[in-house]
């Protein structure tokens, strides 16, 4: 590429992916937002789709559905959707034969210490249960505040029995 990316694009496509992600939104994936998104920090589960594509836009508020519970309710996953009319050549890269695709970029450190990321493809059905169970098994997600409300009752029970002041770690 030529010089690189100008500074204060990437700035603007965090902020954009972060809004997106705490919107509950899929992440509407381009080039710039690549380097955010990719960035190694996270998994991403990636749907390649066009506008004209049937099963695509039938599965859309599974996706949508899916990103809103994954972003929210649970950490380690993004969840992309990648545009192939306005991103041909990004889903060339990514072998993309049909639509949709589907692809789970598993967050990984290569045998020498490097960010890479693991192509696990999605061959199961287009909808939320689906796509839910297959991200649990596969790792990429853990949910958020599971623990809590059973922490809590803990705290109280030792509290209100044993009259202990317990601080729980975080």
């Amino acid at each position: 590429g030529g010089g690189g990316v100008d500074p204060a694009q990437l700035a603007a496509a965090k902020k954009a992916v972060d809004e997106e992600f705490a919107g509950g939104r899929p992440i509407a994936f381009d080039q710039l937002k690549a380097g955010v998104v990719l960035d190694g920090s996270m998994h991403a589960f990636l749907k390649f789709s066009t506008s004209w594509c049937g099963h695509c836009v039938k599965m859309q508020p599974d996706w949508e559905a899916l990103a809103k519970t994954v972003h929210k309710d649970h950490k380690g996953c993004r969840i992309v959707s990648v545009d192939c009319e306005k991103d041909a050549e990004i889903c060339q890269a990514f072998g993309v034969q049909g639509y949709p695709t589907l692809m789970l970029l598993k967050a990984t450190k290569t045998p020498e210490g490097e960010l890479g990321y693991e192509p696990v493809p999605y061959q199961e059905a287009r909808d939320f249960g689906a796509m839910l169970g297959f991200l649990n098994k596969n790792g990429a997600i853990k949910a958020k505040n599971w623990l809590l409300p059973i922490k809590a009752k803990i705290v109280n029970l030792l509290q209100t029995i044993f009259k202990i002041e317990v601080s729980m770690p975080k």
